[in-house]
């Protein structure tokens, strides 16, 4: 049978699998994984400043099922930043407010222990698991570009009692 024979044969199958090629690739460029960009921000050096604020830029949230405990499957999301922050520095701690915390009455917010804190970097850890929310928090702070991460990592989410995760993009004056 040549070559021509056989494409007219089996053309529905060949046009079915184009057809399903293209739609595949339009469907997964349409419904691509989320992305979020945001403009770089201007950043400030934080040299030798004690105190500082920083506004989340992008954060993200992994957990087990959509927060039901039958479900089977791992969600993630990435969304814009919503979240507001206050650091203090005082000694070998570091002092640690979201605005949530501050609008539930908080005045001072949890003591982190500072790890490293040189002129480019700050690194501090919290370390709650024996606490009620049973997490453990970590941030990381360029000095000298203003710009941070803040994870926030539960071994045991109270609605699922599985693991889960949120990171947050900072920027920092």
């Amino acid at each position: 049978m040549s070559i021509v024979n056989r494409i007219k044969k089996y053309k529905v199958i060949i046009l079915t699998a184009l057809i399903t090629a293209a739609l595949s690739s339009f469907l997964t460029y349409v419904l691509k994984p989320a992305e979020i960009k945001v403009p770089h921000p201007y950043t400030s050096e934080l040299l030798g400043n004690n105190s500082f604020g920083c506004t989340s830029l992008i954060g993200s949230w992994i957990i087990k099922g959509d927060g039901k405990i039958e479900s089977s499957d791992v969600k993630a999301e990435l969304s814009k930043g919503t979240d507001k922050l206050a650091i203090e520095i005082e000694n070998d701690k570091l002092y640690f407010l979201t605005s949530a915390a501050l609008n539930a009455g908080g005045a001072r917010g949890d003591a982190f222990s500072i790890l490293k804190n040189t002129d480019s970097q700050l690194v501090a850890v919290h370390n709650g698991l024996n606490g009620p929310s049973s997490d453990l928090n970590i941030i990381t702070v360029n000095k000298k570009l203003g710009l941070g991460i803040w994870s926030k990592i539960t071994p045991e989410y109270f609605v699922t009692n599985t693991p889960q995760v949120q990171s947050y993009y900072l920027e920092c004056r």
